[in-house]
């Protein structure tokens, strides 16, 4: 307001601390507020220099982050694409100011898990902001990162570490081992290490980050949430439920004082909640408490994003999941079709290479197998094999599109190859079960090694 009343809402000043209200917003998940932030930019500008001001690239980059928080990516696609297109005209190809638009670029495409496209941006925005910056510059290690981040997705676990270690060589020789830049870098190589099997290795990292962020943001700040949510990530990993119930209540509680308790951070601490409730549950017990926790979880996403966002379906699929365990098995049918249904609405073209509908396939075979179980009860040897041949054809599918994304032998199968050995031992093929059952051992043993804890769970 004191901006505007000086320089007018056209000047830049204005303009980008608007901009920086609505990035607050959306970072809130308070995405109607941003939007309407941008609403009456939007009036105020056209009202004062016509329509073309929409023209600006900075506003259109914020409509995009708006789009891609609520999940439409198609649309922030076409908004940076369009952006890009302007500056280009303007200032030439491999300019600076469009370094930033393909990193957002491959950010979207990464969410989309189309990581060839997701590479390709990042890539264009690491050679302009080395022209810009200088090979060994802090203005490289920010799509740099993101690059790590797309090998880390695509298991390519030596190709990652080498990035994080070069990012944070950077950090340390240009600001000292002290920076708070480093505590992402920690955060995103301990993320690594949870899935490569290192959890114990993954908590140093983590507290690390803790000790740094502790000292610049405060033990209960809403900024070590994040934090607190790959702590408790790691203890569960570690089978350490009690820490891991712990670190996420932390979470939530910092969450609940600072933003509410419908804020949509609370949802990720929630759904670890739920997680803790069934793995620590030996006698059935926690079920109701977890779905408790799953359900307010949904409540949460359906309110922020909508009920059909395939961020809340996939919540309402893991409640699927309680189901199945309780024996409703028509629940479970219902909230896994639903979480088909809501990735084809919105994932478009992507819906049929995107990991969230392998998982979505992934679930309805565990369906299956449970049906296939329900007949073996009932002694209907037809009923069986017909389930299990459905099972694996949706197992089949999973594993097409994991492979399709990921390369063939991805760690991202082996919870499929494990599901189609079920359905083998169902159909009374104890030599093809076993087969699956050591393909999913040796692609193990390949990415992580003999002595990885996750190796034992391959014996296992």
């Amino acid at each position: 307001d004191i901006l505007s009343s000086h320089f007018g809402i056209g000047h830049k000043e204005t303009l980008f601390a608007l901009l920086r209200v609505c990035s607050s917003y959306i970072t809130l998940g308070k995405f109607d507020d941003a939007d309407a932030v941008l609403k009456d930019l939007s009036k105020s500008l056209e009202k004062e220099f016509g329509k073309e001001i929409w023209d600006n690239p900075s506003i259109m980059q914020m409509q995009a982050h708006l789009h891609q928080s609520r999940g439409e990516h198609q649309a922030a696609i076409a908004i940076i694409k369009e952006a890009i297109e302007i500056l280009e005209k303007d200032f030439g190809p491999m300019h600076s100011n469009t370094m930033q638009l393909y990193k957002s670029l491959g950010e979207i495409y990464m969410d989309l898990c189309d990581f060839k496209s997701a590479m390709e941006y990042t890539d264009i925005s690491i050679s302009i902001a080395t022209r810009y910056f200088g090979k060994d510059n802090v203005g490289v290690m920010a799509p740099l990162m993101n690059k790590g981040k797309i090998y880390a997705a695509l298991s390519r676990i030596k190709e990652a570490h080498q990035i994080y270690d070069q990012v944070k060589d950077t950090y340390i020789r240009h600001y000292g081992d002290s920076c708070k830049m480093l505590c992402d870098v920690w955060m995103s190589e301990a993320q690594l290490l949870v899935n490569e099997g290192y959890a114990e290795k993954a908590l140093e990292l983590l507290e690390s980050a803790r000790e740094h962020m502790v000292t610049i943001y405060g033990e209960n700040s809403v900024m070590l949430c994040r934090l607190y949510n790959q702590m408790a990530n790691a203890y569960y990993y570690m089978t350490q439920f009690k820490f891991a119930r712990e670190y996420y209540q932390k979470s939530l509680d910092i969450v609940q004082n600072t933003l509410g308790r419908n804020n949509m951070y609370c949802i990720e601490p929630l759904m670890g909640l739920g997680n803790v409730c069934i793995s620590e549950d030996a006698t059935g017990q926690q079920i109701h408490k977890a779905k408790q926790y799953l359900t307010r979880a949904s409540f949460i996403s359906a309110s922020v994003y909508g009920a059909d966002n395939p961020n809340t379906t996939l919540i309402d699929s893991q409640i699927g999941d309680l189901s199945l365990l309780q024996g409703d098995l028509r629940d479970a049918y219902t909230k896994y079709m639903k979480q088909s249904m809501s990735l084809v609405d919105v994932l478009g073209e992507y819906a049929d290479t995107h990991q969230s509908m392998a998982t979505s396939h992934l679930n309805i075979g565990m369906y299956y197998i449970a049906k296939a179980n329900e007949a073996t009860y009932q002694m209907d040897s037809v009923l069986v094999c017909q389930y299990a041949e459905q099972a694996l054809e949706e197992f089949e599918l999973s594993e097409n599109i994991c492979e399709s994304i990921y390369g063939k032998d991805n760690p991202s199968v082996v919870s499929v190859l494990q599901g189609k050995a079920q359905a083998y031992l169902l159909l009374s093929q104890p030599e093809a079960a076993i087969e699956q059952y050591k393909h999913a051992a040796d692609i193990t043993f390949k990415h992580y090694g003999y002595d990885s804890p996750l190796a034992a769970q391959a014996y296992a």
